[in-house]
C-alpha cells in the first residue's frame, strides 16, 4: 500500500518508487538496510515519527524541531522509514539505522558530527552553504575569491560563509574524507533549475580534490512515464551536475 500511496496528494502522475526502479531493487532482500547505518545532516528530525519506530537512531548535537522545521524528518524517512503498510511512503531503505546531525552546527562541530557518523554506509546532505547576506554560495564565488586573495581554499570557504577558521574548515574536509573510507558522502544540488552555477556545497571536491573518492552530487528532476514505464518527459529542477 505504501508503494501505491506515495503519489498520493503530491500532484504527480509517476510514482517515484516505479521510476527508480525500487520494486526490483528490494525483491531480494528479506531486510533491505538492514545491518547499515545512513547518517543524515539536514534540521528539524522528529525521531518520535511512526516512520521511525523500533529503529535505532543515533545523533550528534541538538536535532529537536524547531518552529515548522520538518525538512529532516522527511528526508531521513525518505532514507530509512519504516516499511508496515501503514501511510504514504517508506523509505528505500527501510531497516536500515540513522545517525543524525543538523547544519546549523558550527563548523568545528559540523566536523565531529561527520567523524561521529565514520563507519556509516552513506552521509547525505540536503543543504546549502550560504554567504553571510543570505545568498547561495556558489563555485563561481569560491574562485573568483581564490583569484584575487592568496589564501587556503579553507580560509576561501571561511571568510565566503562568514563561519568558522581556516582551520575549522580543514578539519572539516578531513572529516568528510575520512568518512569515505567507508561510505559515500551524498549532496544535493542547488535547487536553481534556471540557473548554471553550481553551489559550492555540492561540488566542494572541485576544490578540494581529496574529497572525490566517494562523493555523489544528486539532481533533482520531475519525470512523465507511459503505461510502460518508459519515460516520456524530463523537466530539471536543480542546477545541471556541470564540473560535478
Amino acid at each position: 500500500p505504501e508503494f501505491q500511496n506515495v503519489t498520493h496528494g503530491n500532484g504527480y502522475t509517476t510514482n517515484p518508487y516505479e521510476l527508480i526502479r525500487l520494486h526490483l531493487a528490494l525483491s531480494g532482500l528479506p531486510a533491505p538496510g538492514s545491518g547499515f547505518t545512513v547518517a543524515v545532516m539536514d534540521d528539524g528530525f522528529r525521531t518520535t515519527h511512526q516512520e521511525f519506530d523500533g529503529k535505532a537512531i543515533s545523533s550528534y548535537g541538538d536535532i529537536s524541531v524547531r518552529g515548522w522545521s520538518d525538512h529532516g524528518t522527511y528526508v531521513a524517512a525518505l532514507i530509512a522509514g519504516n516499511a508496515d503498510a501503514d501511510g504514504t511512503m517508506f523509505g528505500v531503505a527501510p531497516n536500515a539505522d540513522l545517525h543524525l546531525s543538523s547544519y546549523t552546527l558550527s563548523t568545528a562541530q559540523k566536523a565531529a558530527a561527520v567523524i561521529d557518523a565514520t563507519g556509516g554506509i552513506a552521509f547525505n546532505n540536503s543543504w546549502g552553504l550560504l554567504r553571510p547576506n543570505g545568498d547561495e554560495l556558489t563555485l563561481s564565488h569560491v574562485r573568483q575569491y581564490l583569484q584575487t586573495q592568496n589564501v587556503s581554499i579553507a580560509q576561501a570557504y571561511a571568510t565566503l560563509t562568514g563561519q568558522g577558521s581556516a582551520a575549522d574548515w580543514q578539519a572539516y574536509f578531513n572529516a568528510l574524507d575520512g568518512f569515505q573510507q567507508d561510505g559515500v558522502i551524498v549532496w544535493a544540488l542547488s535547487n536553481d533549475g534556471e540557473g548554471n552555477r553550481l553551489d559550492a556545497s555540492a561540488a566542494m571536491p572541485v576544490m578540494v580534490p581529496a574529497l572525490r573518492d566517494a562523493w555523489i552530487a544528486v539532481g533533482n528532476a520531475e519525470y512523465t512515464m507511459d503505461a510502460g514505464g518508459a519515460v516520456t518527459d524530463v523537466e530539471r529542477m536543480s542546477i545541471g551536475c556541470g564540473l560535478m
